[in-house]
C-alpha cells in the first residue's frame, strides 16, 4: 500500500496520474468485487483513503483554449487523463475557473477564478505558499507542470515569451468574459526540457520520496529549491541539449529575453 505517514509529506496533494502503471494497487479490490468495480472509481477512492479528499488537486488541462476562446468549468473535458474525466463527469469535485490550467479540488482558496497560472496567487503559488506536495501517481517526472512556476517565480525565462489568450468562460450556467496569461513555449521553436537531468538534480538532494512501485513524491518547497537554484545558474541548462542548441541560437541572434513578435505576427 501506499506510504505516506512516514514521509512527513504535507497537503495540500497536487496528484498527476497514469493509470496504466498503478492498477497493481487496485488489483485485489478488482478482482474480489462481485460485479466489477469501475477501476476509475478504485482509484479516486484509494486517492481520497491516502491523500483525504479535502486535501487533492488533480489537473484537468485543456489545452484548446487558444483555438476555441471557449472554456466550461462542465463540460470542457480534461486532455491529462482519464481519472480527471471520470471525477468531472461524475462531478466529483469542483473545477477551478482558469483557463487551460484548470484543477479539480474541494479546496475553496483556489476555486476562484485566476488569470495567470504561474504568478503569486496561482493554484501553484496555493500548493508552495501552504508547503504542499507533488505526487507522481504512475506518472513520470515529465507531467511535472510545476517546473513553469519555478520559471516564473526564478525567471522569467529567457526563453519563453508571455502571451495573453482571450475567450469567453461559461460556469455554471452563466457565461462571461475571460482571458488567461502566462509564459508560452515560442511558436515554431522546438522547446524540450531536460527531464532526465531534472530528475536526477531531485535524487542527488535526496527530494524525492517513494510512496509504493512506480508512485513518489516531491515537497512543492524543495522543488523549487532545487529546480530553482540551477535554473538561477544558467537558464538554458534546464533544456535537452537539441532545445538548448537550437534555442541558445536564437537568442543569441536576439540579445534579450523572447517577445511575441519575435515568433508570430500580431494583428
Amino acid at each position: 500500500m501506499l506510504d505516506i505517514d512516514s514521509k512527513n509529506l504535507n497537503p495540500p496533494y497536487l496528484i498527476h496520474s497514469d493509470l496504466f502503471n498503478t492498477f497493481g494497487l487496485i488489483k485485489e479490490e478488482y478482482k474480489k468485487s462481485k460485479v466489477k468495480a469501475n477501476p476509475l472509481e478504485l482509484h479516486f477512492n484509494l486517492l481520497c483513503k491516502f491523500f483525504s479528499r479535502k486535501n487533492i488537486i488533480l489537473p484537468s488541462f485543456n489545452y484548446d483554449f487558444p483555438k476555441t476562446q471557449f472554456y466550461d468549468t462542465k463540460l470542457t473535458i480534461s486532455q491529462v487523463g482519464s481519472l480527471t474525466n471520470y471525477v468531472l463527469e461524475n462531478e466529483l469535485l469542483p473545477r477551478t475557473k482558469t483557463p487551460i490550467f484548470s484543477f479539480l479540488t474541494d479546496i475553496s482558496d483556489i476555486l476562484n477564478e485566476h488569470n495567470f497560472p504561474f504568478s503569486t496567487g496561482s493554484t501553484f503559488d496555493f500548493i508552495y505558499q501552504n508547503d504542499g506536495t507533488i505526487v507522481f501517481y504512475g506518472s513520470e517526472i515529465s507531467s511535472c507542470t510545476f517546473l513553469h512556476y519555478v520559471e516564473n517565480q526564478c525567471g522569467p525565462p529567457l526563453f519563453r515569451y508571455d502571451k495573453k489568450f482571450v475567450g469567453s468562460i461559461s460556469n455554471n450556467q452563466t457565461v462571461s468574459n475571460t482571458f488567461v496569461e502566462f509564459h508560452t513555449r515560442p511558436l515554431g521553436l522546438e522547446l524540450d526540457y531536460n527531464w532526465d537531468l531534472l530528475l536526477k538534480l531531485l535524487v542527488e538532494n535526496n527530494a524525492i520520496h517513494s510512496l509504493a512501485n512506480k508512485i513518489f513524491a516531491v515537497k512543492a518547497k524543495d522543488l523549487l529549491s532545487v529546480w530553482g537554484n540551477f535554473f538561477t545558474k544558467n537558464q538554458f541548462n534546464i533544456l535537452s541539449m537539441q532545445s538548448k542548441d537550437l534555442v541558445f541560437a536564437k537568442f543569441n541572434s536576439i540579445g534579450r529575453r523572447f517577445i511575441q513578435e519575435d515568433f508570430e505576427v500580431i494583428i
